[in-house]
């Protein structure tokens, strides 16, 4: 087998990230394209612990546990609207946001998920709740509380609990409609066209499964390709099936649907990363909660030999 070798930290002052194989081509590049930083005047975020990217609109949405609120920010980093909890509302931890504009969220130790219709509406619109559980043999009611939301193409809000007994789907309106135990001890998952990634917290590792919980594959896993296994906080799959992960170390790895690592940069890349989303030319934005920002990267393959560090 041929070794993989990770870039070096030091790449970061060149502008340009690269994983150099055996052969001395890089499998895979990205190069930092600015930022978005969430400490500018009016934004008012403490703590940044998820966010989305809304491709519809092309807006960030920003979940800050701190001051429980979804603050709104345009691609060019201007501040769109917040959106503000009761403090009855438990401490937000996860959200999703619809085609049409309708935001999910879901609270600490809260079994009950906020809508708030078309968050982008200049008119004020009310908020709805539904809650999860009844029906469900994957939740108790009034003890369970997600942990992780997304929705799929088709509208189906998929949910994992706090305790990682496996993968439910909701309706938008709150009716339970199938569970996957068969997908448990997950943290994360995210789902798109093609199917669902669900993240293990037993062994590790990411499950690729179809729409319908029909396992396909494992991926970050096998003791051949990995020292230990991969443990993802957040990950997302871009339009050639790559998935991108942030693991609970703070490194970004990249693997290929084959389970080849293309990328990895180590933790200190940044300060503390903790949730990433791809943009819909494959751009991608890592959410940075330590230094309070969204970094920019883009994509590319090369043909560079590993002593030129991607230079002529």
């Amino acid at each position: 087998m041929k070794r993989r070798h990770v870039i070096f930290s030091t790449a970061m002052t060149l502008g340009l990230l690269m994983l150099i194989d055996a052969d001395g081509l890089t499998a895979l590049a990205i190069t930092p394209s600015g930022s978005v930083e969430l400490d500018a005047a009016g934004f008012e975020i403490s703590d940044p612990v998820s966010f989305r990217y809304d491709r519809f609109r092309d807006r960030f949405l920003v979940l800050d546990a701190g001051r429980s609120q979804v603050v709104v920010i345009e691609r060019s980093g201007e501040l769109r609207c917040i959106h503000r909890f009761d403090t009855a509302f438990a401490s937000p931890v996860a959200l999703a946001v619809s085609e049409k504009g309708d935001l999910f969220v879901a609270g600490e130790n809260s079994d009950s998920i906020v809508i708030i219709p078309d968050y982008d509406s200049d008119t004020a619109v009310s908020s709805r709740i539904i809650s999860l559980g009844p029906g469900d043999p994957l939740h108790r009611k009034g003890t369970d509380a997600p942990r992780s939301l997304s929705l799929a193409p088709d509208g189906r809000l998929f949910v994992v609990d706090a305790h990682h007994r496996g993968v439910s789907t909701y309706s938008q309106t709150g009716e339970f409609l199938q569970s996957w135990e068969h997908l448990g001890f997950a943290t994360r998952l995210r789902t798109g066209s093609n199917g669902i990634l669900v993240a293990n917290a037993r062994v590790g590792g990411i499950i690729v499964a179809d729409l319908e919980g029909r396992i396909q594959r494992r991926l970050g896993v096998r003791p051949e390709r990995y020292r230990s296994p991969v443990y993802a906080l957040s990950m997302a799959s871009d339009r050639r099936g790559r998935i991108w992960v942030i693991e609970e170390s703070g490194a970004l790895t990249v693997l290929d649907p084959s389970d080849r690592v293309l990328l990895s940069l180590p933790p200190d890349a940044f300060l503390h990363a903790v949730d990433i989303e791809i943009g819909a030319q494959d751009e991608v934005y890592v959410l940075d909660r330590g230094a309070r920002r969204i970094a920019v990267f883009v994509p590319g393959e090369t043909g560079t030999r590993a002593g030129s560090w991607g230079r002529p």
